[in-house]
Parts: C-alpha cells; sequence; structure tokens
C-alpha cells in the first residue's frame, strides 16, 4: 500500500487492485474510492496543488498517467522508461511532474500540460 498527502489535509491510500481511497484525515472517513482501469498495480502516486492526480504503472509498459482527481479523466500520460518509476512529485504549481526510475537511475521533469520534458 502506498500512502500521500494531499494539501488540503486529506490522504490517499494506494491499493494492491489499483484503487486509490481518498480520505478525510481528521474524521477518518472515506471521501471518494478511484478506480482506474488501466493501472492495476501502482508503484508511485503524488497529487498536485490544482487536484491532479499522478500514478506510475508498476509494471511494463511503465508509464506515468496524470489525471484529474474529480472526473478520473486522463489528462496526460508519460512513457519512455526502461522500468519502474518509483517516486514522482508535482511542482509547487502544477506544471511540471518529476519522476524517478529504478534502472538506469534517471530523473525526469516533465511539463504536464505538453507531457513533453522540457
Amino acid at each position: 500500500m502506498l500512502v500521500a498527502f494531499l494539501n488540503d489535509l486529506r490522504v490517499a491510500l494506494v491499493l494492491r487492485n489499483g484503487s486509490i481511497l481518498l480520505c478525510d484525515i481528521y474524521s477518518v472517513t472515506l471521501i471518494r474510492t478511484l478506480k482506474f482501469d488501466t493501472f492495476d498495480d501502482i508503484s508511485a502516486v503524488a497529487f498536485s496543488p490544482a487536484s491532479t492526480l499522478a500514478q506510475a504503472l508498476w509494471h511494463y509498459p511503465y508509464t506515468v498517467k496524470a489525471s484529474d482527481m474529480d472526473s478520473g479523466k486522463c489528462i496526460q500520460v508519460f512513457d519512455g522508461y526502461p522500468d519502474r518509476v518509483y517516486r514522482l512529485a508535482f511542482s509547487k504549481d502544477a506544471s511540471r511532474l518529476a519522476s524517478v526510475s529504478f534502472s538506469p537511475r534517471m530523473v525526469k521533469i516533465w511539463d504536464v500540460n505538453s507531457g513533453g520534458c522540457p
């Protein structure tokens, strides 16, 4: 299971079946369950200040998908990884997404809007 915190005191729990549970920290209540059909095994997750969810696929093809948290709609897919991505982080303005992959150890900085590496 993976855990990620959102800025507004919500927490996301990522389960092995690809479900992401958004919970309120103080009331310990479930806000929403997100299920993404194409990501059965998630290796990393990050949330942007602009309510974008990024998730990395644990198995081949190794990709990162950015989705709108409210609708679940895909915004952008980032690929070109030779191995698993194990860390993701958004910039404060949500315009960039950093990803770290296993082998070769590399960091990629993506433009969230264009999908390209600037």
